[in-house]
């Protein structure tokens, strides 16, 4: 149904965000630590 279709992609959503926070973490070295406040934000952006 058209329900179950919308959860699925909520879900993909959901996940695409997840990965691509991971792919973040992986990629953090300690020149970034400027950059710190900036993923935060990111991250706060990503979850709502």
């Amino acid at each position: 149904s058209q329900n179950d279709l919308k959860y699925v992609v909520k879900i993909e959503k959901k996940l695409h965000r997840l990965v691509w926070n991971l792919g973040q973490v992986n990629k953090w070295r300690p020149e970034y630590e400027d950059r710190e406040e900036d993923l935060l934000l990111d991250n706060n952006f990503c979850i709502t």
